[in-house]
């Protein structure tokens, strides 16, 4: 019988050795052969073999054909049992596939009697049942098919037989297993499809300003005018807690509107192209979020820059932002408030579930500052950490009243500001000593965060 291509399938299994389909004897050559072959393993003694050769008889019939090539001639013929050749314990099916594979049952029983083998029902029954079926006696009827185990790759061909007395869809056994079988399909199909089947969403989201994405650290990924380092808090703490998937959308420049607004980026005025708002991060299923977020609202940096001088005296910074006796950042700072507060009730809607941490910002410069290392003046050193202060205030205010979790970067920070020696900073000044942007946290900051945030998280 030809190989019919329309009809095959195929299931993959261990290498046999390659060889062209032949084509088949005449039939009564493979009747003779079938039936002597099929009555010595019906009635060979019931243990497990071990090899193809074993199932097969062990021995070579007349014509010298090989192992693989008498596995083809027994197992071509339509009134073999196909579906316990393949199904669980089935000898030759697993024996020449090397692994157990899908049952690809059939109605073993009525195909013989329909096709006379076998004197009586009880004959029926026993070679329905005998050498290759004994260890599984109830065959759930599905599909009819002859099998053929094919050259160097062993594939095991299936395909119909060429005419059945008894449509298969007609067939009583053949409604119920479809009764089962089609809404089990649907209900796979459908679990398949649905989200908690699909690549799931990150767990943890970061957001925030250059603070948190760590710019100038190795390496930058993402929008290049982000700045967004894999060294910074947030992937450190993402290994620490062994979260199911990050989210990094810290982004250098953020300020509180960028949490539901498209931010534009650039590096040195250079536009490197639109983020989207950080907000689009969350989702319904994210367990914790990451916010350091403030610093660009009052402008703290770029206060910061016209504060250095050549001069070790006097307030010159906070004189210059202090007009009509009042402080202008101190302003910006207490107008930050409402829009802080707003941004965490916009993450608790988004992410009702989540542990929301809110981070401040570090300590920068010490007491008195270390002029002319920082070019600052001891006041405005003193009045420019005050600021920052403030702002941590605020933050620390806001994250309790939304039940959220502050975590304080100064306290720790002390003895790794600004001024400190570069094995001992966490915080860059004005010339950087390590690869990290000016008045920005370097690569030691951000693991220290991370094992702070870590320590709060743990505690």
């Amino acid at each position: 019988m030809p190989l019919d291509l329309d009809h095959r399938v195929e299931v993959g299994g261990r290498s046999l050795r390659q060889q062209r389909v032949q084509a088949h004897p005449p039939a009564e050559v493979i009747g003779r052969q079938h039936r002597a072959e099929r009555h010595a393993l019906l009635r060979a003694p019931r243990r497990r073999p071990r090899h193809l050769d074993q199932i097969l008889g062990g021995r070579q019939p007349a014509g010298a054909q090989r192992t693989d090539e008498r596995a083809q001639v027994v197992l071509d013929d339509p009134r073999d049992v196909p579906g316990e050749l393949l199904f669980g314990e089935g000898r030759i099916g697993r024996e020449a596939v090397g692994e157990r594979r899908h049952h690809l049952p059939c109605q073993a029983r009525d195909l013989r009697r329909q096709q006379g083998v076998g004197r009586d029902a009880a004959d029926g029954r026993r070679e329905a049942t005998g050498r290759f079926g004994r260890h599984h006696r109830t065959l759930r009827p599905f599909l009819d098919i002859s099998l053929r185990i094919i050259g160097s790759s062993g594939r095991i061909i299936a395909q119909p037989p060429k005419e059945d007395p008894v449509p298969l869809t007609s067939r009583p056994a053949f409604r119920r297993s479809v009764a089962t079988f089609v809404p089990a399909v649907t209900a796979l199909a459908a679990l398949s499809l649905s989200p908690a089947a699909q690549a799931a969403a990150p767990e943890y989201v970061a957001l925030g300003d250059s603070m948190a994405s760590g710019p100038l650290i190795p390496n930058i990924t993402g929008n290049v005018g982000c700045g967004r380092s894999t060294h910074n808090y947030a992937h450190y703490l993402a290994s620490t807690l062994n979260v199911a998937g990050l989210n990094d959308v810290t982004c250098s420049g953020a300020s509180t509107k960028h949490m539901t607004q498209s931010q534009d980026t650039s590096v040195a005025g250079v536009p490197t192209g639109t983020v989207p708002p950080q907000f689009d991060a969350l989702t319904a299923g994210t367990k914790l979020v990451t916010l350091t977020i403030g610093g660009n609202d009052a402008g703290l940096v770029g206060v910061a820059q016209d504060c250095t001088t050549s001069s070790p005296s006097g307030t010159p910074c906070k004189d210059q932002y202090t007009q009509g006796g009042v402080d202008t950042v101190a302003q910006r700072i207490d107008a930050f408030e409402p829009k802080l507060s707003a941004v965490l009730d916009g993450i608790r809607a988004k992410s009702p579930q989540a542990r929301v941490v809110v981070t401040g910002y570090g300590l920068y410069i010490r007491q008195n500052g270390c002029w002319p290392a920082v070019p600052v003046t001891a006041g405005d050193a003193n009045w420019l950490q005050g600021s920052v202060n403030r702002m941590n205030g605020v933050i620390a205010r806001q994250a309790s009243g939304h039940g959220m979790t502050y975590i304080d970067l100064v306290t720790p920070s002390a003895g790794h500001d600004a001024c400190q020696s570069p094995s001992a900073k966490w915080l860059e000044g004005y010339v950087p000593t390590s690869l990290a942007a000016p008045l920005h946290p370097n690569q030691r900051g951000e693991e220290n965060y991370a094992r702070i945030i870590s320590s709060t998280l743990r505690s």
